[in-house]
């Protein structure tokens, strides 16, 4: 018998997947006026901003597990999820359960029903009521300081109703040009937007423009900021096979200070992002005196963040890489770990992502792709991209499969496997992963 819980939980997702059909929507006023209906929560704790085209979500799990593990009541928002809606509220390390949610859900939309409805008052998007559910579910929890990811830019970003403790900016690349700018420098300035008056600043990205746009906001907020490869660097990452994945040795630098840090996230990309959280949480330490170094480090060590360069068997591996600056990141991740090795590729992305140069990175490493149709309104066609291949490389061993099962079916267990190209992917691949190890 399907218990009442279940059905409120049911019924809440049915709710919050309607809004799907909003779409995407930049601008702060809705979130301001949500959360002015219930309580303006986000003004009961600290917050950590972190904004950037590649790596926020890796340098936001680093952030809240290592103040976690200093015994800091957390909270965590990220964006996108791969198995579970509920994967973007966290709590002290824990995932939003089942029935939290639920009241949550129908908590917000109470509070809010008489906002919307009118031709000029449309009802919220997807994005804009998660991230009223997640800063209110965060009062009610009790968190000290909550870790919020951006969704998309900064400026424009429904979470950027935040005044945080510390801003961070991990990189800036080339993505969503459509709505964000066409070069970096235009980039760069939606990601700045988040800078705050005298907030402290850490940038993660050393390209000139990307600089000078960082600086330029940080003086004209007066907000301190601390640069990777001035205040702060990665050194070193040195990557091997363990037993369940990958572990790597990192060395950053803070200051004058160099530190090792062990970590299970694999690729030089993670050095930077990691350096870039260690930077951050140095500077909250400014103001909280009592956080403890070792135990701070411990949570560095700790952090777990499923889909990025994920080992999931002996042969495969995992990557939400969905943009060419990403892509380049795993294939050089790949070449470093698996030297002369030949890869099954599997691939889907969205229609609005510069396909063509992800492909065209993966290609080299490919003995035979898999192009993969998803169930999203936002997917590009396989068979769009399969024509893209057989023109650019006719000789290429290329197939369309219909899903991620189709794709996974086919697959040759002699032969490395990696995924790439969406968070959609990845997440039916990890389903799809974890469905056989139950079994």
């Amino acid at each position: 018998m399907i218990t009442t819980a279940a059905h409120a939980y049911d019924d809440a997702m049915a709710f919050i997947e309607s809004l799907y059909y909003q779409g995407m929507k930049l601008g702060l006023d809705t979130t301001r006026r949500m959360l002015d209906a219930v309580g303006n929560p986000h003004q009961a704790y600290h917050s950590v901003h972190v904004a950037g085209t590649n790596g926020k979500g890796s340098t936001a799990a680093m952030i809240e597990s290592a103040l976690r593990h200093a015994e800091v009541a957390t909270g965590l928002y990220t964006s996108p999820h791969l198995l579970t809606v509920r994967e973007r509220i966290q709590v002290r390390g824990s995932l939003i359960d089942e029935t939290a949610f639920a009241q949550l859900t129908f908590q917000v939309r109470e509070c809010t029903a008489t906002l919307f409805g009118t031709a000029d008052r449309p009802r919220p998007t997807f994005f804009e009521f998660i991230t009223t559910m997640a800063l209110l579910h965060f009062r009610n929890e009790g968190v000290d300081i909550a870790v919020v990811e951006v969704g998309l830019g900064g400026r424009l970003d429904a979470t950027n109703v935040i005044s945080p403790a510390v801003a961070v900016i991990t990189n800036v690349d080339l993505d969503h040009t459509n709505c964000l700018g066409s070069n970096l420098t235009e980039i760069a300035g939606e990601k700045a937007a988040i800078i705050k008056k005298k907030i402290p600043v850490i940038c993660g990205d050393n390209k000139p423009e990307v600089v000078r746009v960082v600086e330029h906001t940080a003086s004209r907020n007066a907000a301190p900021l601390y640069l990777i490869g001035r205040e702060f660097d990665s050194c070193s990452a040195i990557t091997a096979h363990a037993d369940n994945g990958f572990t790597q040795r990192n060395t950053v630098r803070w200051k004058d200070d160099i530190i090792p840090i062990n970590t299970t996230l694999a690729g030089r990309h993670q050095c930077r992002n990691l350096a870039t959280a260690f930077a951050a949480i140095a500077v909250l330490r400014d103001d909280h005196k009592s956080l403890s170094l070792e135990a701070l480090l411990r949570g560095l060590a700790a952090t777990t963040w499923p889909g990025r360069m994920q080992h999931l068997r002996d042969r495969w591996v995992i990557d939400i890489a969905h943009n060419p600056a990403a892509v380049e990141e795993l294939v050089h991740g790949l070449h470093s770990l698996f030297p002369d090795t030949s890869w099954s590729v599997v691939f889907a992305a969205m229609r609005d992502k510069n396909w063509q140069n992800m492909i065209a990175q993966l290609v080299p490493l490919a003995r035979k792709l898999y192009l993969v149709s998803m169930d999203c309104r936002r997917a590009e066609s396989a068979d769009r991209m399969l024509a893209f291949v057989a023109d650019r490389w006719p000789g290429m061993d290329a197939l369309v499969c219909a899903d991620a099962a189709s794709a996974l079916a086919l697959l040759d267990p002699a032969v490395h496997t990696v995924f790439a190209g969406s968070a959609y992917l990845a997440g039916d691949v990890l389903m799809l992963f974890n469905e056989r190890q139950s079994l």
